[in-house]
């Protein structure tokens, strides 16, 4: 490892960590680059890589697929919604450095996790339910770090209208030959 390789990857750390911001609001980014809804696959449709073209794709909880619903007026979410009863991941296929999203679980506590490379870079927990209200916040999410995967650790959940920057390629590190 150069010292120059070092010093990026140092100065890259603390650009992630200098105004890296948790999302918890009842509109989620004020100017995202994408908004994904999930209306044109049906209800009951399992929810995994349909999204690849947009640059992300969905894993699977531990209970199984996340699939559609059709979802009532709750705050933030519209027509479909996804709903599962355990943990998943969001998976950009490259890095971002924002990304919100409508959710509701049970009423208890959610975890969620920005990742990078497998990494956690920022984490909070907050109290999460059902509910009509978007105040004081059913939008969640990360802003001003660089990440490419975001998990949520939550009981029975429904997730719409995910919001998000534009998926930068992940950059390759180039070292100089032995």
């Amino acid at each position: 490892l150069t010292t120059a390789v070092a010093a990026a990857l140092l100065l890259s750390d603390l650009q992630n960590t200098a105004s890296a911001t948790p999302i918890q609001n009842s509109f989620g980014l004020s100017s995202p680059h994408t908004t994904l809804g999930f209306e044109g696959l049906g209800a009951g449709t399992p929810v995994e890589n349909q999204f690849a073209a947009q640059g992300l794709v969905f894993t699977q909880s531990l209970t199984g697929p996340l699939v559609t619903l059709a979802s009532d007026a709750f705050a933030g979410m519209d027509g479909f919604a996804l709903n599962q009863g355990s943990s998943f991941q969001i998976q950009f296929q490259g890095t971002v450095t924002e990304a919100a999203f409508a959710f509701m679980s049970n009423p208890g506590t959610s975890t969620f996790r920005s990742l990078l490379n497998g990494v956690e870079v920022e984490s909070f927990t907050v109290g999460t339910s059902y509910t009509f209200d978007p105040a004081p916040g059913t939008w969640f999410g990360f802003s001003g770090l660089t990440f490419d995967t975001i998990e949520v650790l939550s009981g029975p959940f429904r997730m719409d209208n995910l919001q998000y920057g534009q998926v930068t390629a992940p950059a390759q590190l180039s070292l100089p030959a032995a």
